[in-house]
């Protein structure tokens, strides 16, 4: 499989391929197409900083929601 990582990292830490699309302003479609092969070193980065952004973000969420 392509792009192990990104996909256990995504899945580990909750965030769907559309939400990565999202912080990175693109498709959910063009992140699976993306996905298909391995990716560059350069989106390799970007994949991973929108999915650290995701999860802080919906972690950011939940503690608010517990207040």
């Amino acid at each position: 499989m392509k792009n192990k990582e990104i996909r256990e990292q995504a899945k580990v830490q909750g965030v769907k391929f559309w939400e990565i699309g999202v912080a990175m302003g693109v498709s959910e479609a063009t992140i699976t197409r993306w996905l298909r092969v391995e990716l560059d070193n350069e989106k390799k980065v970007a994949m991973v900083k929108a999915i650290e952004q995701v999860a802080r973000e919906k972690e950011a969420a939940n503690e608010n929601a517990d207040d």
